[in-house]
């Protein structure tokens, strides 16, 4: 009879949380919230709301969003999430929760932990024995002495969302029904769904070190079938195999018979990017799937420009909205130059020639992401948003929601600006996201995937 695999995932948690103190965490038994306030507009009783809550507990609000649109997210006690929750402008709000309590590490179905398991459900202080199941049948997290405080330390909860993810991917159980805004339907599994799970969370805001050698000698003792780590050192610097603490204990896993699973990286599409390339690691890349998310910019005489980004548009679905680039509605002044209103940076664009308008924008400076230039385009009176990206960058579909946006690549803008030029009251729409089955070509490695050769050989 085939034994079912005790998957080991690494998480690595990247370094996006306000620090706080642990102590209070565990006193006041605090979530973290997410508080959406609405648009600009509503940026008063975002900032007086933040402030009340600062006055109570410094170093209360863990993130805040005041940039294209009003909100924020806070360590709240129950009392103080009741009364927020109830507080005027705000819109929405709920519970962060990318943890254990998740339905992909439901354990329904599964049978009980076999004796061959010799780990443990180690406490932290928002973590108990008793997030603990079938399915997720062991914790670990490893903290260096005197390292300071934040709510990633003192835990093997996930307070970024980032081994959640991989670990989703690799293992979860089946989720019905899942889908993004209704997006994407069907049944959400990782690649094993009946393998059990066992989280080893090695990384804190001092980085990962020391704490992944003592990982990988735990989770040998515990006697894990399989290892899989989403982390890895740079690219072009990862040190000899003698020297790399992934190498090293992977190679004493290989030695036991445990299956060593390595991310290859993300620092694709450039070629000797690769790392985790030790022989005896089974060193995967990113790949896609034959579903693709798509959103479409329908021009006058009804030609379609199909685009990426994710957008639940409610614009009329004929072309009659006036289009125009980002230069010719350029803010007038002598402190504000074409480069940066060609790529609609924050305050550039003049809200007399954008209100009403669809704006074509470029992405020539990575230090404004896209949200940057959306909301310029929303904050002067735009009505829609089109954004040119390298042209690999498209399937990372982003998430421009509730206000009507798609991603176009180099050789679509390009028509999209002719069209401007040579007509003289050129109109177009964007539709809603539409999901596209039997996408061609896949699988294909995914752009920002690294890739070979390895550097060193």
């Amino acid at each position: 009879m085939k034994r079912a695999s005790l998957v080991l995932w690494f998480c690595l948690f990247l370094i996006s949380v306000l620090r706080e103190s642990k102590a209070a965490s565990q006193a006041e038994g605090h979530g973290v919230y997410i508080v959406y306030m609405g648009s600009k507009g509503s940026s008063d009783d975002h900032l007086q709301l933040m402030s009340s809550l600062t006055t109570r507990r410094k170093k209360a609000v863990v993130h805040s969003y005041p940039k294209s649109f009003s909100g924020f997210a806070a360590r709240l006690s129950d009392d103080e999430a009741q009364s927020i929750a109830q507080q005027p402008g705000v819109l929405c709000f709920s519970r962060s929760r990318i943890w254990p309590e998740l339905e992909s590490f439901n354990d329904k179905g599964i049978s009980p932990v076999p004796s061959r398991w010799k780990g443990t459900c180690t406490r932290g202080y928002d973590f108990n024995s008793s997030n603990c199941n079938r399915k997720l049948i062991g914790a670990r997290f490893y903290d260096d002495p005197g390292a300071f405080e934040s709510p990633i330390t003192g835990t093997p909860r996930d307070h970024d969302g980032h081994g959640t993810h991989v670990v989703a991917t690799a293992a979860g159980s089946p989720v019905e029904g899942a889908s993004y805004y209704g997006l994407a339907v069907g049944t959400a599994q990782g690649g094993s769904p009946a393998s059990r799970i066992a989280v080893y969370r090695i990384c804190n805001p001092t980085g990962c070190g020391s704490a992944i050698m003592k990982a990988f000698d735990d989770a040998i003792a515990d006697r894990v079938d399989i290892i899989n780590l989403s982390i890895g050192q740079p690219a072009g610097a990862e040190d000899e195999f003698s020297r790399n603490p992934i190498a090293i204990g992977a190679f004493h896993a290989v030695q036991k018979g445990i299956f060593v699973v390595a991310s290859a990286g993300n620092d694709g599409p450039l070629e000797e990017t690769v790392v985790n390339v030790a022989p005896w690691n089974f060193t995967v890349a990113a790949t896609t799937i034959d579903r693709n998310i798509e959103t479409h910019i329908l021009l006058g005489g009804n030609k379609i420009i199909k685009g990426g980004g994710i957008s639940f548009s409610d614009l009329n679905k004929s072309p009659v909205y006036p289009l125009l680039d980002s230069l010719s509605v350029k803010l007038d002044s002598e402190f504000v130059y074409d480069g940066d209103a060609r790529d609609c940076e924050p305050d550039t664009l003049d809200i007399h020639k954008v209100k009403g308008k669809i704006i074509v924008c470029e992405h020539l400076d990575d230090d404004y992401s896209l949200n940057d230039r959306l909301g310029e385009v929303r904050k002067k009176g735009g009505i829609g948003f089109i954004l040119l990206l390298p042209d690999d960058e498209l399937i990372t579909a982003p998430k421009i929601r509730s206000f009507p946006g798609a991603v176009i690549i180099q050789e679509d803008g390009i028509k999209i600006l002719s069209y401007i030029n040579s007509t003289r009251n050129p109109v177009a729409t964007i539709l809603p996201t539409v999901t596209v089955d039997n996408f061609k070509p896949a699988p294909v490695v995914a752009f920002f995937s690294s890739r070979g050769p390895n550097y060193n050989t």
